[in-house]
């Protein structure tokens, strides 16, 4: 049994959390037999959305037998919830649904449900990160980033970057959050910074899986990235949760209220300050980041609360995902080549260094 009394309330903290836990419950719907489907037509807007939707999805809830947790559609699940993440417009649909207060109280049967199950236990627990292979995955031959270099070069550039976008938006865009304006919406570091990401169950690497704001990508590369041996000291910044995020930013803030006003009105309905964590300064003092399973499902997407007039959004990171500021950081083996399908992703024949498939407990 999971010992957590309060891992119910915390997996449905945050828009992304409970979007998984009414993907397992549509997913129950699919693979139990239920033939009327009414959850789903709710959830897609088959049924149009109004005040009452919240009552007639708790009350398909509450009967709908719920399916074995397995790790296969556990990552099923986490697929469609990643790809479902658009924090540059209003919440669509299922989201809206999950988020009432109905439908919250009935998600909670769904969460004991995954909470009781030790393979989503044994995701759901932070993981030593040198204990997991990470994987590096390369999209449309861009080439894999190099490890930054001790000047963190890259780092400053963007920090410098973001802070004249800053000033300039702060003068040519209008202040009301409503206006149909956007710019750059995801809180992640610069994208020339090497991010990893452990295997799923089947050793595959869930970087090809878990993305937020995917263009579609058919084929893809990977490469194994590895750090020094245990005695080399890491010096690691855990997110687990909101208020992790929260503690970063208030450290070390990036007010970037001019650039995120209207896309992050939109996905939140919040207007007023907004900061990111000023990832130049972050890497002055850790060597690595890592936005966990629960800090994701629990935190991303949401207003986080940093100061009493200043939030925070997680944006554009994946699910386990980890970036690294170290240049200790290094590449292991030969690049994989990756071809996706209606099964999924398979690695192409004849390419060294294919990742092992066997003994993984990742999802």
């Amino acid at each position: 049994m999971n010992t957590d009394s309060a891992f119910p309330s915390r997996l449905l903290d945050g828009p992304r959390g409970r979007r998984f836990a009414l993907e397992y419950a549509l997913a129950s719907e699919a693979t139990t037999g239920a033939s009327t489907h009414s959850l789903f037509s709710l959830a897609h807007g088959f049924t149009p959305f109004t005040p009452e939707s919240g009552e007639l999805a708790a009350d398909i809830l509450a009967l709908l037998p719920l399916a074995p947790v397995t790790p296969e559609l556990l990552r099923r699940c986490l697929i469609s919830t990643t790809e479902a993440a658009a924090y540059w417009q209003e919440p669509d649909t299922p989201d809206l649904l999950a988020a009432t207060a109905p439908v919250r109280r009935a998600l909670e049967r769904v969460a004991r449900h995954l909470g009781d199950s030790p393979h989503f236990r044994s995701w759901w627990a932070p993981r030593d990160v040198r204990s997991q292979e990470q994987w590096v995955v390369d999209w449309e031959d861009r080439g894999f980033p190099p490890p930054l270099p001790e000047n963190l070069s890259p780092l400053v550039a963007w920090r410098a970057t973001t802070l004249e976008r800053e000033e300039r938006a702060a003068r040519e865009k209008p202040r009301d959050p409503r206006a149909s304006y956007g710019d750059c919406w995801w809180s992640i570091p610069h994208f020339d910074t090497p991010a990893t990401m452990p295997p799923c169950f089947d050793g595959t690497p869930s970087g090809l899986y878990y993305v937020e704001d995917s263009l579609g990508w058919a084929r893809a590369r990977t490469r194994r990235a590895v750090y020094p041996p245990v005695s080399s000291p890491l010096n690691l910044y855990r997110i687990d949760s909101a208020e992790d995020w929260a503690s970063l930013c208030s450290r070390f803030p990036l007010e970037v209220t001019a650039i995120t006003r209207h896309d992050w009105y939109r996905t939140t309905g919040r207007d007023g300050r907004w900061v990111i964590p000023d990832w130049a300064q972050v890497a002055r003092h850790y060597h690595a980041v890592r936005l966990t399973l629960a800090g994701y499902l629990s935190g991303a997407g949401t207003a986080i609360p940093v100061e009493k007039d200043t939030a925070s959004v997680i944006a554009g990171w994946h699910p386990d995902q980890t970036y690294w500021f170290t240049p200790l950081l290094r590449y292991h083996g030969k690049a994989v080549s990756w071809e996706s399908n209606d099964s999924g992703w398979t690695a192409l024949s004849g390419d060294a260094g294919t990742p092992d498939k066997s003994g993984s407990n990742g999802s």
